[in-house]
Formats: C-alpha cells, structure tokens, sequence
C-alpha cells in the first residue's frame, strides 16, 4: 500500500510519531529504556552493546523506509479511496498513546520507582560471576 498521507492524514501523523519512538528519539519512552540497556551493556560488554547500536540504527532506518512507503508511496490499490481517516474516538486513543510515550519519557521517575524494588530483590538471586 502507499499514499496513505492523502487519505489518512491524521493517522499518518500519529504513524510517524511512533515510527519516531520507534527510533528512541530523546524525549521518547523507549530512548530512556535504549540507553539504560546500552549504559548497562558497555559497563560489562562492549562488543555486544556495538551489536546492540548497530541494531537500533538499522531499527531507525527501518522505520523510516516503513513510514515512506507506506504514507508516501504510489497510491497502487484502487480500494484506498474508500478508506478515511481517524475517527473521533480513535483519536483520542492515539492521543493517549502518545501522551503516554512522551510523559514516560520526559518524566522515567513514574515508572522506575514502581520497578526499582522489584528488580532489586530479583538481582539478589542472579548469579553475576556466570557472564564474565
């Protein structure tokens, strides 16, 4: 499918904003998780976090060529024109979507105080001397 953007504007939008989490862009949930993983990985193992960069950047790429093609691309299916566009309620799903991905990204502390005492007892139990 393509051209979507001319028929669907408003969930393109929402479509690319996730593509940009996708990409751990500053700002998003998922750039506070990528650099606590890839911190926590160079602490114990470089080659792996390197493999793990390398990922995110093919991820990024990815995305990009996904949301491209799929927004801007040819419109090559005549049943596109008969689709529209976000409703009223969809919306507001997408927008609490959204809001969520920003507000853990900007403000991590809601969501690592809930986890933080939880993983402790769990790291108790793990055996370290294993991975070196």
């Amino acid at each position: 499918y393509g051209g979507l953007a001319h028929t669907m504007p408003l969930f393109c939008i929402a479509l690319f904003i996730y593509g940009l989490a996708n990409m751990s862009i500053p700002g998003s949930s998922s750039f506070v998780g990528e650099i606590l993983i890839l911190t926590g990985i160079f602490d114990h193992n470089t080659t792996t976090a390197v493999f793990a960069t390398i990922g995110m950047f093919l991820g990024g790429i990815y995305a990009m060529l996904f949301y491209n093609r799929i927004c801007y691309g040819n419109i090559q299916n005549i049943y596109l024109k008969i689709y529209y566009d976000l409703t009223y309620r969809e919306f507001l799903i997408h927008l609490i979507l959204i809001a969520n991905i920003f507000l853990l990204g900007l403000y991590p502390k809601i969501f690592e105080s809930c986890l933080h005492e939880d993983v402790s007892k769990i790291l108790i139990h793990i055996d370290f001397s294993y991975f070196y």
